[in-house]
Protein backbone atom coordinates (compact mmCIF):
# COMPACT_ATOMS: atom_id res chain seq x y z
CA UNK A 1 0.00 0.00 0.00
CA UNK A 2 3.07 2.26 0.78
CA UNK A 3 4.43 1.38 -2.37
CA UNK A 4 1.01 2.17 -4.34
CA UNK A 5 0.91 6.02 -2.43
CA UNK A 6 4.41 6.68 -3.15
CA UNK A 7 3.91 6.24 -6.59
CA UNK A 8 0.88 7.92 -6.88
CA UNK A 9 2.46 11.03 -5.46
CA UNK A 10 6.13 10.69 -7.51
CA UNK A 11 3.35 10.23 -11.09
CA UNK A 12 1.14 13.26 -9.58
CA UNK A 13 4.75 15.45 -8.82
CA UNK A 14 5.40 14.86 -12.41
CA UNK A 15 2.29 15.45 -13.97
CA UNK A 16 2.17 18.70 -12.19
CA UNK A 17 5.76 20.07 -13.11
CA UNK A 18 5.23 18.82 -16.85
CA UNK A 19 2.03 21.48 -16.65
CA UNK A 20 4.89 24.23 -16.33
CA UNK A 21 5.77 23.05 -19.99
CA UNK A 22 3.99 25.73 -23.10
CA UNK A 23 3.84 25.19 -26.75
CA UNK A 24 5.22 29.13 -27.13
CA UNK A 25 5.50 29.60 -30.39
CA UNK A 26 3.81 27.99 -33.91
CA UNK A 27 5.85 28.96 -37.61
CA UNK A 28 3.95 28.57 -41.04
CA UNK A 29 6.88 30.49 -42.34
CA UNK A 30 6.46 32.63 -45.91
CA UNK A 31 9.75 31.46 -47.63
CA UNK A 32 10.00 29.05 -50.47
CA UNK A 33 7.66 25.80 -49.65
CA UNK A 34 6.16 27.89 -46.63
CA UNK A 35 9.53 27.08 -44.78
CA UNK A 36 10.67 27.80 -41.80
CA UNK A 37 8.68 25.65 -39.98
CA UNK A 38 8.80 25.45 -36.32
CA UNK A 39 7.19 24.74 -32.82
CA UNK A 40 8.60 26.16 -29.72
CA UNK A 41 8.05 24.51 -26.24
CA UNK A 42 9.02 26.30 -22.98
CA UNK A 43 9.38 25.43 -19.27
CA UNK A 44 8.14 28.19 -17.53
CA UNK A 45 8.51 27.02 -14.49
CA UNK A 46 10.48 27.68 -12.10
CA UNK A 47 12.24 24.38 -11.82
CA UNK A 48 12.87 21.25 -14.23
CA UNK A 49 10.16 20.40 -15.01
CA UNK A 50 10.55 16.23 -16.85
CA UNK A 51 9.93 15.14 -20.53
CA UNK A 52 9.02 11.56 -19.70
CA UNK A 53 5.96 10.25 -21.74
CA UNK A 54 5.46 13.66 -23.22
CA UNK A 55 4.32 13.76 -26.70
CA UNK A 56 4.01 16.52 -29.69
CA UNK A 57 1.12 15.43 -31.07
CA UNK A 58 -0.99 17.12 -34.88
CA UNK A 59 -4.10 17.33 -36.38
CA UNK A 60 -3.63 18.11 -40.22
CA UNK A 61 -6.42 20.27 -42.30
CA UNK A 62 -9.31 19.94 -39.96
CA UNK A 63 -9.18 16.19 -39.00
CA UNK A 64 -10.90 16.04 -35.92
CA UNK A 65 -8.22 13.53 -33.65
CA UNK A 66 -4.17 14.06 -33.11
CA UNK A 67 -1.57 11.53 -34.28
CA UNK A 68 1.73 11.63 -36.04
CA UNK A 69 3.63 11.84 -32.45
CA UNK A 70 6.92 13.35 -32.12
CA UNK A 71 7.99 11.43 -28.28
CA UNK A 72 10.02 14.30 -26.44
CA UNK A 73 12.75 12.02 -24.73
CA UNK A 74 13.58 10.35 -28.34
CA UNK A 75 13.83 13.97 -30.12
CA UNK A 76 15.59 15.88 -27.44
CA UNK A 77 18.00 12.70 -26.39
CA UNK A 78 19.79 13.17 -24.13
CA UNK A 79 17.53 15.54 -22.25
CA UNK A 80 14.98 14.07 -19.91
CA UNK A 81 13.88 17.20 -18.34
CA UNK A 82 13.54 21.11 -19.12
CA UNK A 83 15.27 23.05 -17.09
CA UNK A 84 13.59 26.33 -15.43
CA UNK A 85 12.68 29.04 -18.56
CA UNK A 86 14.43 26.63 -21.16
CA UNK A 87 12.98 26.54 -24.91
CA UNK A 88 13.13 23.90 -27.19
CA UNK A 89 12.95 24.09 -31.08
CA UNK A 90 11.19 21.55 -33.57
CA UNK A 91 11.28 21.71 -37.39
CA UNK A 92 11.00 19.15 -39.97
CA UNK A 93 12.95 18.27 -42.21
CA UNK A 94 13.92 20.84 -45.00
CA UNK A 95 12.96 23.78 -42.35
CA UNK A 96 16.40 23.47 -40.50
CA UNK A 97 18.73 25.38 -42.89
CA UNK A 98 16.44 28.05 -43.33
CA UNK A 99 16.69 28.34 -39.30
CA UNK A 100 19.85 28.04 -38.81
CA UNK A 101 20.19 30.82 -40.98
CA UNK A 102 17.31 33.06 -39.38
CA UNK A 103 18.45 32.20 -35.58
CA UNK A 104 22.36 31.57 -35.61
CA UNK A 105 21.58 28.31 -33.84
CA UNK A 106 20.48 24.60 -35.15
CA UNK A 107 17.00 23.85 -34.05
CA UNK A 108 16.85 21.44 -31.26
CA UNK A 109 15.42 18.39 -32.88
CA UNK A 110 15.04 18.13 -37.02
CA UNK A 111 12.41 15.75 -37.85
CA UNK A 112 8.45 14.98 -37.17
CA UNK A 113 5.50 16.18 -39.21
CA UNK A 114 5.05 20.05 -40.80
CA UNK A 115 2.53 22.02 -39.81
CA UNK A 116 0.66 24.72 -42.69
CA UNK A 117 -1.84 27.40 -41.14
CA UNK A 118 -4.58 25.38 -40.51
CA UNK A 119 -2.91 22.53 -38.88
CA UNK A 120 -3.33 21.86 -34.68
CA UNK A 121 -0.57 21.15 -32.37
CA UNK A 122 -0.88 19.44 -29.17
CA UNK A 123 1.32 18.75 -26.17
CA UNK A 124 0.29 15.29 -24.67
CA UNK A 125 0.91 12.85 -21.97
CA UNK A 126 1.08 9.61 -23.62
CA UNK A 127 0.69 7.33 -20.63
CA UNK A 128 -2.46 9.32 -19.89
CA UNK A 129 -3.69 10.55 -23.15
CA UNK A 130 -4.13 13.43 -21.34
CA UNK A 131 -4.08 16.95 -23.20
CA UNK A 132 -1.96 19.43 -21.84
CA UNK A 133 -1.98 22.44 -24.03
CA UNK A 134 -3.20 22.54 -27.34
CA UNK A 135 -2.83 25.45 -30.38
CA UNK A 136 -5.87 25.34 -33.00
CA UNK A 137 -9.51 23.72 -32.98
CA UNK A 138 -9.32 20.14 -33.51
CA UNK A 139 -12.58 19.40 -36.39
CA UNK A 140 -11.08 23.27 -38.33
CA UNK A 141 -9.95 23.63 -41.15
CA UNK A 142 -9.79 27.49 -41.50
CA UNK A 143 -6.37 29.29 -42.09
CA UNK A 144 -5.71 30.37 -39.20
CA UNK A 145 -1.65 31.18 -39.21
CA UNK A 146 -1.09 31.09 -42.89
CA UNK A 147 2.39 32.33 -43.58
CA UNK A 148 2.21 33.75 -40.00
CA UNK A 149 3.86 33.24 -36.73
CA UNK A 150 1.78 32.49 -33.55
CA UNK A 151 3.38 33.53 -30.48
CA UNK A 152 1.64 32.95 -27.22
CA UNK A 153 1.51 35.73 -24.69
CA UNK A 154 4.08 36.78 -22.16
CA UNK A 155 1.09 36.90 -19.37
CA UNK A 156 0.18 33.04 -20.20
CA UNK A 157 1.33 30.92 -17.24
CA UNK A 158 -0.23 28.16 -17.28
CA UNK A 159 -1.01 25.12 -19.99
CA UNK A 160 -4.39 25.35 -22.17
CA UNK A 161 -6.23 21.95 -23.13
CA UNK A 162 -8.52 24.22 -25.04
CA UNK A 163 -7.31 26.68 -27.22
CA UNK A 164 -8.09 30.09 -26.90
CA UNK A 165 -6.95 32.55 -29.35
CA UNK A 166 -6.59 35.67 -26.71
CA UNK A 167 -3.82 33.79 -25.68
CA UNK A 168 -2.15 33.68 -28.76
CA UNK A 169 -0.45 36.84 -31.02
CA UNK A 170 -0.32 35.83 -34.78
CA UNK A 171 1.09 37.89 -37.08
CA UNK A 172 -0.14 39.35 -40.11
CA UNK A 173 3.11 38.47 -42.25
CA UNK A 174 5.64 36.26 -41.26
CA UNK A 175 8.97 38.47 -41.92
CA UNK A 176 11.83 36.99 -40.14
CA UNK A 177 15.33 39.12 -39.29
CA UNK A 178 18.84 37.72 -39.10
CA UNK A 179 17.86 37.60 -35.50
CA UNK A 180 15.12 35.51 -35.62
CA UNK A 181 12.70 38.31 -34.48
CA UNK A 182 9.25 38.40 -36.57
CA UNK A 183 8.25 41.58 -37.42
CA UNK A 184 4.99 43.59 -35.99
CA UNK A 185 4.74 40.98 -33.23
CA UNK A 186 2.17 43.11 -31.15
CA UNK A 187 1.97 43.99 -27.72
CA UNK A 188 0.59 40.92 -26.07
CA UNK A 189 3.55 39.19 -26.81
CA UNK A 190 6.15 41.75 -26.43
CA UNK A 191 9.72 40.08 -25.77
CA UNK A 192 8.41 36.83 -26.98
CA UNK A 193 9.10 37.21 -30.93
CA UNK A 194 12.92 35.37 -30.80
CA UNK A 195 12.72 32.25 -31.83
CA UNK A 196 14.14 29.52 -29.17
CA UNK A 197 13.62 31.72 -25.92
CA UNK A 198 10.20 32.91 -24.35
CA UNK A 199 9.53 34.83 -21.04
CA UNK A 200 6.10 34.30 -19.19
CA UNK A 201 4.98 36.49 -16.88
CA UNK A 202 3.55 40.01 -16.44
CA UNK A 203 5.93 42.40 -16.25
CA UNK A 204 7.20 43.67 -19.93
CA UNK A 205 10.08 42.98 -21.75
CA UNK A 206 12.84 44.24 -22.69
CA UNK A 207 14.67 43.98 -26.15
CA UNK A 208 16.73 40.40 -26.33
CA UNK A 209 15.69 40.11 -22.40
CA UNK A 210 15.01 36.18 -22.53
CA UNK A 211 16.49 33.32 -21.44
CA UNK A 212 19.59 32.70 -22.92
CA UNK A 213 18.83 28.52 -23.76
CA UNK A 214 18.61 26.92 -27.12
Amino acid sequence: MKTAFVLAGALLLAATSQAQILITQVVDGDLAGGTPKVIELTNIGASAAPLANLQVQFAFNGAATLGNAVTLTTALTPLTELSAGQSVTIVPTGSDDEFLAITGFAPSFVGGSSVNGNDVVALVNSATTTVIDQFGTLGSATDFYLDSSAVRNQSITAPNATYTSSEWTITSVDTLDLNGHIAAIGSGATGNNRLGFHQAGAAPASADAWNLYQ
